[in-house]
């Protein structure tokens, strides 16, 4: 069947996390015994890493988070994925089937193959011999095969997969459909329509697991019945109008920097420093004399931010020093021309009422504290943010770049790598915060930190969630993830995190 694969994708973090884990399966029969070792679960747990880190997961991981399905603490998420991809059961008179087992590595009962839905797995199968393709029944080129093989002594007699897909893609959309019970989930690939239905089992006490993936091609109406030559299309009115704003905020914004050079290193890996050199190679501090900087770095050396979110935060006091040195933060930047194009946006928009109820609402939304640790009220939407924080082993937030460049020049920073970037305007990172990991975490550079403040208060306020804020940038599609929650001891809203995504 298959003639070659690149060594782009051989080589890439997430195909060589699958082929590690797939060896590790040596007994397909659903009638034998097949625990897992602790080398298959450090696999199991790096491959978790290796996707956990991808856009596509992300985006995800997001989307279900969103809708209640999973946790947004990323820790949970992952056990979350273990158990239902992972954790063994007995499927025939044994303990020792996965739903990851059965979809991409394959199972037997008898002489019928179970399952083997990857085609990277059967790839790799027949590189070594191991499998005899007979051909297909149906298929859509590059997309979705149907087809018959003999696996060893084993029959796969009607067999599917889908085509060059990441397993990050797939355990994705799996996972979805799974966790939204949706009894038939069509994907749309290259005008192909395909359906994907997953079959999931809950032991006694135990969570719902993945069984099975049936892929076939869709049956039902097709979404469109004939081809047209397609006329330009206009996005929404609501839509159009976001995408002017950032398009004039853009044009505004005479503090992003222009002068600085980034060195983006390697990938990221799973659990190394894979870029040895800092990610600033050099920015020019003259910029930090202008008044968004200015006073934003006053914040950073004056407001006694305790970045543990298990720390109470000091009172903000009217009057007292700390609160004037961040009322005059919060005029500066809510005075640039940047900021007061949104307020023109979000009031054209009905969105607020006038000037003065929209700073009330943004000094709460930005300033008024809560808890990330079941007790202290030691976080706050700017400290997340604008400086970042400490929760547990992880760093929390910290999607400004004006504060990660001074702690790289302070050597507090340590840059492992990239996730993904867009040239020298935005990127997803791995590093450590001194002995904190941020294992992936976005912030853009090409932007001065009043366009972020002022964006990310937008869409907070006007289309909260997980990547639902989105517009181009530059010529890129970009947007914004924001997330909120109520305050402490009030009835008002606070920002849980902003973030820019690519």
């Amino acid at each position: 069947l298959f003639t070659s694969v690149s060594n782009r994708t051989h080589e890439k973090i997430t195909f060589v996390a699958l082929r590690k884990l797939q060896n590790l399966y040596q007994i397909p029969d659903i009638n034998k015994a097949d625990r897992s070792s602790p080398l298959r679960q450090n696999a199991v747990s790096a491959f978790i890493d290796a996707i956990f880190y991808t856009n596509v997961m992300q985006s995800a991981w997001f989307f279900l988070g969103g809708a209640g399905l999973v946790s947004l603490d990323a820790k949970t998420f992952k056990k979350q994925l273990y158990d239902i991809w992972f954790e063994e059961y007995a499927r025939g008179t044994a303990v020792g089937s996965s739903g990851f087992e059965t979809v991409f590595v394959g199972e037997s009962n008898d002489t019928k193959v179970i399952g083997l839905n990857n085609w990277y797995r059967f790839y790799l199968l027949e590189q070594k011999g191991d499998v005899n393709y007979h051909g297909w029944f149906d298929r859509f080129k590059d997309v979705q095969i149907t087809l018959q093989f003999e696996w060893g002594r084993l029959q796969a007699m009607k067999n599917a997969f889908l085509m060059g897909s990441s397993p990050e893609f797939e355990i994705a959309a799996y996972t979805i459909c799974a966790l939204t019970e949706i009894k038939e989930c069509i994907l749309v690939r290259e005008n192909n329509q395909i359906s994907i239905k997953i079959e999931t089992i809950t032991p006694p006490g135990g969570t719902m697991k993945i069984k099975s993936v049936i892929i076939t091609q869709y049956s039902g109406k097709p979404t469109t019945t004939k081809k047209t030559t397609p006329k330009p299309t206009k996005p929404p009115a609501d839509q159009a109008r976001l995408q002017q704003l950032v398009d004039e905020m853009r044009a505004a914004d005479v503090d992003k920097p222009i002068d600085y050079i980034l060195n983006w290193g390697n990938p990221a890996t799973a659990n190394e420093d894979v870029s040895p050199e800092p990610l600033f190679t050099f920015v020019n501090e003259s910029l930090f004399e202008r008044p968004v900087y200015k006073t934003l770095i006053d914040v950073y050396t004056n407001g006694g931010f305790i970045p543990d979110v298990c720390n109470a935060e000091p009172p903000l006091v009217s009057g007292d020093a700390r609160e004037k040195l961040l009322r005059k933060f919060f005029d500066t930047y809510t005075n640039t021309t940047v900021f007061q194009l949104a307020f023109n946006y979000l009031k054209e928009t009905n969105y607020i009422v006038d000037w003065a109820s929209l700073k009330r609402k943004l000094w709460t939304y930005w300033f008024g504290t809560y808890t990330r640790c079941k007790g202290p009220a030691g976080s706050s939407g700017f400290e997340h943010v604008f400086i970042g924080e400490w929760k547990a082993t992880k760093v929390d937030g910290q999607h400004c770049w004006v504060y990660f460049y001074r702690l790289e020049k302070e050597h507090k920073v340590n840059y492992y790598g990239y996730i993904s970037h867009l040239e020298q305007l935005t990127g997803t990172t791995k590093y450590t915060w001194e002995k904190y990991l941020k294992p992936i975490g976005g912030f853009n550079i090409g932007t001065s930190p009043a366009f972020d403040f002022t964006i990310f208060s937008v869409c907070a306020l006007t289309r909260s969630g997980g990547n639902k804020c989105r517009f181009t940038l530059d010529g890129f599609p970009v947007g914004v993830t924001s997330y909120l929650q109520d305050c402490a001891n009030t009835n008002e809203t606070c920002i849980a995190t902003a973030y820019p995504t690519n």
